[in-house]
């Protein structure tokens, strides 16, 4: 009689553990579920916050270019572009690397 009291007993206990593995496993699964949607938010939103930024970039009358804080471009608009390749040491040169050469000669 004790024998199959401690079975059951044993029983019990490995399907509460189960069962509590399982709502574990459930919530970490929704947490990453949210996680994932707040973090894709995040993404549209800093594209659309970087395609607004491009967007007024080009559409200054001034040559713009913008530097990291090593001194590297991360980017410029057309008009400094054409300012870039006006200069002595901009002639013939295109691209990021081009505006780089340009500005070392300015």
């Amino acid at each position: 009689m004790a024998q199959v009291d401690e079975e059951d007993l044993l029983r019990s206990v490995a399907i509460q553990n189960a069962r509590s593995i399982l709502l574990a496993r459930q919530r970490a699964e929704q947490e990453l579920i949210e996680a994932k949607e707040a973090l894709e938010l995040k993404t549209q939103a800093l594209a659309h916050s970087l395609a607004l930024v491009r967007a007024t970039l080009e559409c200054a009358t001034d040559g713009i270019v913008m530097l990291d804080e090593g001194g590297k471009v991360t980017g410029f608009n057309e008009n400094f572009l054409k300012t870039a390749s006006s200069c002595s040491g901009g002639c013939g040169r295109s691209g990021r690397r081009g505006v780089e050469n340009s500005l070392r000669s300015l």
